[in-house]
Order: structure tokens, then sequence, then C-alpha cells
């Protein structure tokens, strides 16, 4: 993932299966992951660094000690935190003069605007261009445009908050019938005001109206997000549910 602002990154993901692990597998598999991203990293903008990660959470005890054999140190702790849908969700005015509507593909490019500027001061976040936009967010194929809310400031039309919404059908046969809450974002002259609050109460009933019967809505948060976010969605009910740390490292230089 090419970087424009902190750092270029390549995300490594894998998986040993039960019946094949403690034979090395692991081992040469995060080697060879680590040799190709540092070789593929190597031939961007050399402006900006390069940064390896993966995630592990706690349990994951044979990957954490493969990462650090590879060298990988912890960077950041992430919560993902929970809200059963069976509990009342608290109505929530917007702000006066915003009105939260539906997502759509009229504001798409606005909201992809929108949230480059939220997310400017938020760790390990870098600008989303309109292709990257499509690919990670809005088009994202489990994307549920009809699930997900836009804050709109009535005077200009602009978009001053969003939560954008996904569910994963696959993942339901093994775990809870739930809906992520993948994005939230406001513009910093927007925050203390109330937007994200009652954007996530409007998805919330949303979700918790939804033909599916959602379970419950989950989303992820810096631990050490430090725009109130994590009390945000405490105060609205979220609990955890699970850790995820994101360990990282630099690149094996080039030869």
């Amino acid at each position: 993932m090419p970087g424009g602002r902190e750092a270029h990154k390549a995300i490594l993901w894998g998986g040993v299966r039960p019946s094949h692990r403690c034979q090395g597998l692991g081992t040469e598999l995060l080697r060879w992951q680590v040799e190709r991203a540092s070789a593929a990293t190597s031939s961007l903008d050399p402006a900006l660094p390069a940064r390896l990660n993966l995630d592990v959470a706690p349990h994951e005890t044979d990957l954490l000690a493969l990462a650090d054999a590879q060298g990988f140190a912890r960077l950041r702790t992430f919560l993902e935190l929970g809200r059963p849908m069976a509990r009342p969700i608290p109505a929530v005015e917007p702000p006066d003069g915003v009105d939260i509507v539906a997502f759509g593909p009229a504001l798409d490019e606005p909201t992809r605007v929108a949230h480059n500027e939220a997310f400017a001061d938020h760790w390990g976040s870098e600008p989303r261009s309109p292709e990257e936009w499509r690919q990670w967010y809005s088009g994202h194929r489990g994307t549920r445009s009809d699930l997900s809310r836009v804050a709109v400031e009535r005077a200009t039309g602009e978009v001053v908050g969003y939560v954008l919404t996904a569910a994963y059908p696959s993942d339901w046969e093994i775990g809870p019938v739930e809906a992520w809450i993948n994005t939230v974002g406001t513009r910093p002259s927007w925050r203390g005001r109330g937007v994200s609050r009652s954007l996530l109460t409007a998805v919330l009933q949303a979700v918790a109206a939804d033909v599916v019967g959602f379970e419950r809505a989950i989303l992820g948060v810096d631990s050490a997000n430090a725009s109130g976010a994590v009390r945000l969605y405490r105060g609205l009910g979220f609990e955890d549910v699970r850790v995820v740390d994101t360990f990282g490292r630099e690149p094996i230089p080039a030869t």
C-alpha cells in the first residue's frame, strides 16, 4: 500500500492448517513474505519509509514467536468492541443544521474527501485515492450502503461525518450474525458536537431493523485513539470482544 503521508505499508497475512503445524511451514512462509514484501516496497518513493505489518491476537502464541524471530515489534493495540442488538438504542438528534442521510453513489467522493481529512491525525492512516477508497471502503464486497449513514451540513452540502457498515455472511457459520461498523469519521472542525454519536445511533437503528436479524454490531478502534472514540463507543453500549496487536518491522535493505 503506497503511502502519501507517513509510510509505505505491506500487510502480511497467513496461516497453517492445525494438522501441519510445528513443521516449520509458518517460519518459512513468514520469511518468504518478509523478503517479497521488502522487494515490493523498495520500488516505492524513497522519500517515505516503508514498514511491514502483521496483526497478532494474544492467543496466537506461535505467531507471536514467529514475529519475534523475524524482528517484528509491537507498535499498537487495537480493540474490537461489540454491542448486542437486543439492547435499546437511544435516539440522538444531530447538531443543528446537520442532516443524517443514507450513504449512496452521489456521496461517495465527498465522503472520501471527508475521510482523508478526518483521519489525517490518526496513527498509520494514509490519504485514500478514489481507487483505494472504492477498493477498501465504498466498493468492498461486504459493504452495506443501506446500513451506512452520512452527516451533511444543510447550508453547504458538505459531508461532516460518516459511518460505513459492512457484513460478511460467511463468518456467521462459526460466529454471531454481526454487522461490522468499518469506518467512523468526523471532520476535525466538527468534533465534540455530537456528529458521530448521532450517526452511530442511526446506523445501530438501521442494523437492528434489518431483515437479516443481526445479533450485534462490532467495530475496531485504536486503543490510543486521541479523539475520544473509545469513550464514545463504550458510552453507546459497546463492550470488549477481543484485542489485536499490530506488529511491525522495517523491510530488508535492498542489495
